[in-house]
């Protein structure tokens, strides 16, 4: 949802010298975008109208494979770029971006944006920069979903909610179906995986609501994989 408040929309564009991406000051096409929880960035298949700017908050991306199960391909923290690739190919998402929670975003629309980078050479070594970063991030994905244990992958994700709202007194999970099925993994598995968790003193579950009690732990089971 756009926001009229120019005063934020400065003070992110300053905090990650977001102008300095551009050869030329494009500030005034820049709209402020909030976002709530389970909100789309980009839907896959359906054409995109901005390109984003992440500043505040956490993203998921992932696919829908063919059989239905949900392929999850990474947690983004600010400063990520939303729809680099669909920029510069003029394609439709393959992927949803959805928020974690709470979110904002600087958006500038996807066709204003293809024309005021027409000839851009600041901003194409920034894409170039951030597409290789992107490809190298999917093949580690590819490699952590199929290799590393559930428990690693579930403290990133975790740490990735909670980055949305650190101040909140817990996490909150919607459905743990859904949170199955993001992992490719089943709803079992899942809480046992929990448990693990709990008996380790790292979390506490009560009921959909997860504590942090062991911050460190959490980000060293999370860190093994990156």
């Amino acid at each position: 949802m756009k926001i009229e408040d120019n005063y934020t929309l400065n003070y992110y564009i300053d905090k990650y010298s977001i102008d300095t991406l551009f050869k030329k000051n494009i500030r005034k096409y820049m709209e402020l975008h909030k976002f709530n929880k389970n909100d789309y960035l980009l839907t896959s298949n359906q054409e995109a109208d901005y390109f984003y700017f992440l500043v505040k908050g956490s993203l998921k991306c992932y696919t829908i494979l063919k059989n239905g199960k949900v392929l999850l391909h990474e947690i983004l923290t600010p400063l990520h770029a939303v729809g680099d690739v669909e920029l510069i190919n003029n394609t439709i998402p393959a992927c949803n971006i959805e928020t974690l929670g709470p979110s904002i975003c600087i958006g500038i629309k996807m066709n204003l944006l293809r024309e005021l980078i027409s000839n851009d050479l600041v901003f194409y070594k920034y894409l170039a920069s951030t597409l290789s970063t992107k490809l190298v991030t999917y093949t580690h994905s590819s490699s952590i979903n199929l290799i590393y244990p559930l428990e690693n992958k579930l403290a990133s994700y975790l740490l990735g909610v909670h980055a949305t709202n650190p101040d909140a007194p817990h996490i909150k999970i919607d459905s743990m179906t859904e949170l199955a099925s993001l992992f490719a993994t089943s709803y079992r598995h899942l809480v046992r995986t929990f448990n693990n968790l709990c008996d380790q003193n790292i979390i506490n579950k009560d009921r959909n609501r997860i504590s942090i009690l062991d911050y460190k732990t959490l980000e060293k089971l999370a860190g093994s994989i990156d």
